[in-house]
């Protein structure tokens, strides 16, 4: 890992190639003063579809370590990567002041050591063109992504994912005036409360109203995450937020 942030893993079609995305995710005032992409790239080796092999994937990776904090420690914002055709591009924004033409990094072998230079490319982008096209997830992107653990976890159980179950979601608000009109949408669509409630001793971390709701649907990561993107958009409008979901396994 290169970075313990939020982070979304993506598996997307690039200009008809196969690639594995990691974005993080960016509040949009934390873009303020940041005007200019930069790209750093890492060839590895590769697999027939232009993935890297476990090897492909160590190397790069052991490049990428490397590359990371010293832009970081000069002001610039790690954004995301993108593997694809025997490339691992690394992708920055921060002033133009900042980024150097080349940076070196050492190779450690069994018997020797070694260094490369890998070439700093750098460009305006105050608009963050770059990342909304290119890095940003979509909505329904997201949410496949967060509920990947959990999918993951269900199938090991031997759940089929394609058959409707009772999915509860959970959600969380700040105010009870909030959580009340947002339940009152949800009704007319014909989510029901579960429950809802309030934190005891709440500390004023967080947000201290929540609620469930009960809603039957199947969980295959298209269908789930349209229905989660919908419900935290309008959680949003409310201003609270869409916590998590859960199910009993379909077999």
């Amino acid at each position: 890992m290169l970075k313990n942030e939020e982070w979304i893993a993506l598996d997307r079609v690039r200009r008809g190639a196969l690639t594995v995305q990691s974005v993080v995710i960016l509040d949009p005032e934390e873009r303020e003063g940041l005007d200019t992409l930069a790209v750093v790239r890492t060839p590895y080796e590769a697999r027939p579809d232009g993935l890297p092999t476990t090897a492909g994937f160590n190397r790069a990776e052991e490049d990428e370590n490397q590359v990371v904090p010293v832009l970081e420690k000069a002001g610039a914002r790690f954004v995301g990567r993108i593997k694809a055709e025997g490339v691992s591009s690394l992708y920055f924004y921060g002033t133009a002041e900042i980024f150097p033409k080349e940076i070196a990094v050492s190779k450690q072998s069994w018997f020797s050591k070694k260094s490369a230079v890998h070439q700093v490319e750098s460009r305006p982008d105050p608009m963050w063109l770059f990342y909304e096209e290119e890095l940003k997830p979509t909505p329904v992107e997201y949410e496949i992504a967060r509920s990947r653990p959990l999918h993951k976890a269900l199938k090991q159980h031997g759940d089929r994912n394609e058959a409707p179950r009772p999915v509860d979601f959970a959600f969380l608000f700040p105010t009870e005036e909030g959580r009340s009109a947002f339940l009152s949408q949800m009704a007319e669509r014909q989510v029901f409360l579960n429950e809802e409630g309030a934190w005891e001793n709440f500390d004023g971390n967080g947000w201290p109203y929540w609620c469930a709701l009960v809603f039957t649907t199947p969980i295959d990561p298209p269908t789930i995450g349209d229905i989660c993107a919908d419900f935290r958009a309008l959680a949003r409008s409310h201003g609270g937020d869409l916590d998590g979901w859960a199910c009993p396994v379909a077999q």
